[in-house]
């Protein structure tokens, strides 16, 4: 959670401005919620991997076409995180 102190300098910089307020005042909820989505994004990612490797284990037998179909189904993945990196760079 962001601290009293930056969400003070925050509130303080929004009641203070008539029409604009600098990007600077945002910098610390900017580098909480990046860290908080990289730490769940890692998670997910984990999850994902378990997800497939118990699938994998249980309920193929390495089959070269299951195995094909089974990336061509979540192909998405890369694709995905191809662009939440391009997000991330976008506004930070």
């Amino acid at each position: 959670m962001i601290s009293a102190e930056d969400r003070n300098t925050i509130h303080n910089a929004l009641m203070t401005s008539n029409d604009f307020v600098d990007s600077s005042a945002f910098n610390a909820a900017k580098q909480h919620a990046s860290e908080n989505l990289e730490e769940h994004w890692i998670q997910y990612l984990k999850d994902d991997l378990k997800i497939f490797l118990e699938y994998v284990t249980t309920h193929l037998t390495y089959d070269v076409l299951a195995l094909r179909h089974f990336f061509y189904l979540n192909g998405n993945f890369v694709y995905t995180l191809y662009k939440y990196v391009q997000f991330l760079n976008y506004f930070f």
